[in-house]
């Protein structure tokens, strides 16, 4: 007799300009799911890509009924905006995000699951694993500016930017997100923190990939100064 299936689980994907591999690594993703005892669904999202990516992950959509496509061509709001369409789209027990080059491989969702029993908000830490070759030009900002965070919110996660997390679904009604660059995380981690959910790291092994779409030079002034902008409205 077939187990139940006993969850449900919303993996969501924002995939800006991913035209080259979103198809492979949703159909790498999708592997992993049916090897678990869960229903499951992917959702992808896009806005502002130019590539050609939101017509991808609508025929993809077309043809499977397990994967969701949100495509909004004419925007670009940023990752913490497509975050919460992600998120509003979302109808799993168990939401879990992660980056569309698969940097992280999807099997770490198998450990995730079980995971979940001691904990509401789950993070892949790069930095634990002794596997992760990561140069130390991304290295050294990345520890500074969580160091930087342990100051301002009293965040003691290690690794806050890793774009692989999994949240229990319920997180997200006391949790309510306003940001819409790439410092969401933090205020989903710095509000988890104030309302005393468990948050936990889980060591993994990370690929560095140089076409990462996340520049320190580009992206990095315009994250810390949203981060003290958040810090600011989180004061009042």
């Amino acid at each position: 007799m077939p187990q139940m299936v006993m969850m449900k689980v919303s993996v969501i994907v924002p995939c800006h300009n991913e035209a080259t591999r979103i198809k492979e690594n949703c159909a790498r993703i999708k592997a992993v799911l049916q090897s678990l005892n869960v229903d499951y669904e992917v959702v992808l999202e896009e806005d502002g890509s130019t590539d050609g990516t939101g017509d991808i992950i609508k025929r993809l959509s077309a043809k499977d009924h397990k994967i969701v496509a949100l495509s909004f061509p004419q925007l670009r709001r940023g990752k913490g905006w497509g975050f919460r369409k992600l998120v509003e789209a979302s109808s799993g027990d168990v939401i879990i995000s992660m980056d569309a080059d698969l940097s992280t491989s999807p099997d770490v969702i198998k450990e995730f699951l079980p995971a979940l029993q001691t904990a509401d908000v789950l993070i892949t830490n790069r930095y634990a694993s002794p596997e992760s070759k990561i140069p130390l030009r991304r290295r050294a900002p990345s520890l500074a500016y969580n160091a930087f965070l342990r100051i301002l919110f009293g965040i003691r996660v290690r690794d806050t930017q890793s774009g692989f997390k999994a949240y229990r679904k319920g997180v997200f009604d006391r949790v309510k997100l306003a940001s819409d660059g790439f410092e969401y995380d933090i205020e989903l981690l710095a509000k988890a923190h104030r309302l005393g959910l468990r948050v936990r790291e889980i060591p993994v092994k990370y690929i560095y990939r140089k076409d990462a779409r996340f520049s320190v030079i580009s992206h990095g002034p315009r994250m810390v100064l949203g981060t003290v902008r958040l810090w600011k409205r989180m004061k009042v």
